[in-house]
């Protein structure tokens, strides 16, 4: 009886042990790359063709508002980067990730403390299997962003809707952002998932 019993309970484990193998992939893409939960991006960019990738994100820098109450934040890096774009709701955040890419000032805060921009958060949202670095911008409200790529270094603009001069497309939720001539990629915050980021 007791042989029967374990016999059972080996077929059992057997069966679990076979059904967790299976189900583990489904959690990886094909390339191995973790599953990806982050909302639908807004704007994706590549490394332009025939500049060195950055490995490392070496700083980045907030200055002061202009007069409409636009931000320039710079991100440098030790050579060109990659960037994806998403927002986030609950509170409103636009997130930059760069893939590729190592923070070197993981865990900075840059607190601003503007009308809408509240802070900027450096972090590392992954290591493995590939590094992601992320930079986040915690506002009160939702600005409009564009981004101008100056060799290794990205200039981000953020304003208050309909402030700016400089030209910020209007993107509706899980709609690709336009495509703006190069080096100019744009669109709003926008209402999205609201996940922590």
């Amino acid at each position: 009886m007791r042989r029967g019993y374990l016999r059972g309970h080996f077929r059992w484990f057997l069966a679990l042990t076979i059904a967790i193998a299976f189900a583990a992939p489904a959690a990886w893409g094909v390339s191995g790359d973790a599953y990806d939960d982050r909302p639908p991006l807004l704007a994706s960019e590549p490394v332009p063709e025939g500049l060195a990738p950055a490995a490392r994100l070496t700083e980045v820098t907030v200055t002061e508002p202009t007069s409409d109450g636009m931000y320039e934040v710079w991100l440098e890096a030790d050579g060109a980067l990659a960037y994806q774009v998403f927002t986030l709701t609950g509170p409103d955040r636009i997130v930059f990730d760069l893939p590729g890419v190592v923070a070197r000032q993981s865990g900075q805060r840059l607190e601003v403390g503007g009308e809408n921009l509240v802070r900027v958060r450096v972090g590392q949202y992954r290591d493995e299997p590939s590094p992601m670095a992320r930079v986040v911008f915690d506002l009160l409200e939702p600005m409009e962003w564009n981004v101008v790529r100056e060799g290794t270094h990205l200039l981000i603009r953020v304003a208050p809707r309909g402030s700016s001069p400089e030209p910020m497309a209007r993107v509706e939720p899980g709609e690709p952002a336009a495509a703006v001539a190069e080096p100019v990629t744009s669109a709003p915050a926008l209402e999205s998932a609201s996940e922590p980021a």
